[in-house]
Parts: C-alpha cells; sequence; structure tokens
C-alpha cells in the first residue's frame, strides 16, 4: 500500500511569525518516511536582534536520512523564513516508486523591499539536490524590478538529474514569486 500525507500548520501570523510547521509522511518499498520542517525563533547574540531558524529532518523507518538548517541570525531589521507552501510536495517523477519529497523556503534580513534568497531543495535516499535564487516581486501585473530577474542556480546533484531539474525550474517562477498588492 503507497499513501502521502502532507500537513502544513501555521501559528499566528505577526510581522515576525515564527510559528511554522510542515509534517510529510508516506510509505514506499524502502518503508516509512517521515519530515518534519519547522521555523523558530532563536536566541540572537547581539543587542536589539533577532534570528530565526528552520530545521528539518528526514527519516526512513525511524531512522536519520537527512537534516537541515539554515538561519537568519542578529537582525535588526525585518527578517524572515517563509516555508512556501506550494514547494512542500511529495512526488514519483518516473512512476517506478522514486519518490522525491521537495521543500522550499525564502528567507531575509532587510530594511526595504529588497529580495530575499529562495532555496528550493529535493531530498532522496539521503541525498539533497538544490536550486538557489532569490524573489522575484510582482506589482499590478508587472515585475517590479524587471532587470532583476536572476535565473536560479542548481547545485552539482541537479545538473546531473535532468528530470528532476526540469520539474524544480517548471515550479520555480511560482516559488520565487512574490506579488505585491
Amino acid at each position: 500500500m503507497k499513501w502521502i500525507v502532507l500537513v502544513g500548520l501555521l501559528g499566528a501570523a505577526s510581522a515576525y511569525s515564527s510559528e511554522q510547521l510542515y509534517k510529510a509522511l508516506w510509505l514506499d518499498s524502502k518503508g516509512k518516511h517521515e519530515v518534519t520542517l519547522s521555523v523558530d525563533e532563536i536566541p540572537a547574540t547581539e543587542e536589539d536582534s533577532r534570528s530565526l531558524a528552520i530545521t528539518g529532518l528526514g527519516t526512513l523507518n525511524g531512522e536519520q536520512e537527512w537534516v537541515l538548517y539554515d538561519s537568519v541570525t542578529n537582525c535588526n531589521l525585518d527578517m524572515f523564513i517563509n516555508i512556501n507552501p506550494a514547494g512542500f510536495e511529495v512526488v514519483v517523477l518516473t512512476g517506478k516508486g522514486d519518490y522525491y519529497l521537495l521543500l522550499s523556503y525564502s528567507m531575509a534580513c532587510r530594511g526595504g523591499l529588497d529580495p530575499g534568497d529562495v532555496k528550493y531543495f529535493a531530498y532522496r535516499n539521503g541525498k539533497k539536490f538544490a536550486l538557489r535564487g532569490v524573489e522575484h516581486f510582482v506589482a499590478d501585473g508587472k515585475p517590479l524590478y524587471p532587470e532583476e530577474k536572476a535565473t536560479p542556480v542548481a547545485g552539482t546533484h541537479l545538473k546531473n538529474h535532468p528530470q528532476l531539474y526540469r520539474y524544480m525550474m517548471k515550479k520555480w517562477p511560482d516559488i520565487a514569486t512574490v506579488m505585491i498588492d
């Protein structure tokens, strides 16, 4: 039997919301996969600043398969780490049970309307496939900074997996675009 459960839980959304929790659970021929992602405030080491971290853990049959840790530290401006619901999914690329967990998040410490970093990862068998770039702002249907729509950069593992690379590049515009009302 194969089944996949994806859950996203968000806490109260304040300007510095740090209560994000996402979970995934699926069964395949290797066993039971469980993934937990969370964003939490962590201690800052500088006065009048704040810090956030995203942590992730993927297990297979209760054993660690991969971990994720990233942070925005000692920020005295506006900061965020946002898990992108559209980028959190489990996909089968070939129909042969080759499940990939995909996740995406953006992060920044900024004092204005500057693009933050966008990170889009896939995991399979403990290996990370990475695509990194920056946010693309759109206001009234037009790019806010048309000259700055940079192409994301793929990591070595992703470059060597053309089918996954095409899938992630196809989803990149939805993941990296920020609509401003």
